[in-house]
């Protein structure tokens, strides 16, 4: 099989790399491509470079609509000229819209993994292009049926694609280092998402100030591409750290809590036992509602009930596993997709 994957985002980096951990020996060749945003270069360097065959960095993430549109274009354009005449069989993304349009023109069938079920312009742009998507058994059963007018084959599974990052460093794991101190780590809300609105006055701030001096903790923070708050932040904590380009998930599973404005951290945070505090100002997803549904993410009325979860650690850490034991490897869902993919083609 001659395999193409399209990494667009840092956590897709821990997903695709353990489904090519597991499966690189049925791929003959192995082309990964990634674009320039936040730590994704570096983490796709260190984590992808001694697995694949070619790794190829190939346009850049932009915020606004009308230079989103413009790298979008740009980013096809190059896509166009490293994929052609490279064979491939299959390309597979987690919601790269970039991809799907390159390949789908290109004449190479498609595989779309996808968790957000509120991202409709993505979903718009990937689905109807896409021979199979892999969705988690919560997301809604009618997404597909409402932008997809031809044969597009479902895979779903047990969890949340998050699974597949925490089993990726769990196997890994050997002592990761972290500080040794007593810690909070925060991200914040998606800012230039397609389904996020404007920036406005946000609860994950002034949660976030609050449990910091309520706890008197150091504070680790994952600022976004244009992040509006981390001025502020600086100039708040004097000892604000800034993770520089590495993996997040050594500190997560380290820290007191984790103080989210979205999702893939939140959610990692909480598979690792870490209090998760949720913070996300539209609605929940339909994973999101899963992980609240175990008990293992909590969005609080205020910062007393914040604090008041964050004293569960012990007890969401045997939350966590327990959990975990009872869902699906994502990765090998998504390989049945691949594998059908190309059978069927």
């Amino acid at each position: 099989m001659r395999l193409w994957i399209d990494v667009v985002n840092s956590p897709h980096v821990r997903l695709f790399r353990r489904l090519i951990r597991k499966h690189r020996s049925e791929i003959s060749y192995l082309f990964v491509t990634y674009r320039s945003y936040e730590s994704l270069e570096k983490l796709s360097r260190d984590m992808l470079s001694s697995i694949t065959d070619d790794l190829i960095p190939v346009g850049v993430r932009e915020i606004n609509k009308k230079k989103k549109l413009e790298s979008f274009l740009a980013r096809v354009k190059g896509l166009i000229r490293i994929a052609s005449g490279r064979h491939i069989d299959v390309a597979l993304s987690k919601a790269s819209p970039d991809l799907a349009r390159t390949a789908f023109g290109l004449g190479t069938p498609v595989v779309t993994v996808n968790d957000n079920e509120h991202s409709v312009p993505v979903i718009k742009l990937t689905f109807p292009l896409s021979k199979a998507v892999v969705v988690p058994k919560v997301f809604p059963e009618n997404i597909k049926e409402r932008f997809c007018t031809g044969a597009v084959k479902e895979f779903r599974f047990d969890g949340l694609c998050e699974v597949a990052h925490i089993m990726d460093f769990l196997e890994d794991f050997k002592g990761v280092p972290h500080p040794d101190e007593d810690y909070l780590v925060a991200r914040s809300e998606p800012i230039g998402a397609s389904y996020m609105g404007r920036t406005r006055a946000s609860r994950f701030v002034y949660f976030l100030e609050e449990i910091v001096a309520k706890t008197g903790l150091r504070l680790y923070y994952f600022p976004r591409q244009n992040d509006p708050w981390i001025a502020l932040l600086r100039k708040k904590f004097k000892d604000l750290r800034i993770p520089s380009g590495s993996d997040a998930l050594p500190l997560l599973a380290g820290a007191r809590a984790f103080i989210g404005g979205g999702g893939t951290m939140t959610r990692e945070a909480a598979l690792l036992g870490t209090p998760a505090i949720h913070l996300y100002p539209g609605d929940r997803l339909a994973v999101d509602k899963l992980l609240e549904g175990q008990g293992l993410v909590v969005d609080p009325k205020n910062v007393d009930e914040a604090m008041k979860f964050m004293e569960m650690r012990n007890e969401l850490r045997s939350r966590a596993r327990e959990f975990l034991s009872r869902c699906q490897d994502p990765t090998e869902v998504i390989w049945r997709a691949v594998a059908w993919t190309v059978e069927s083609s």
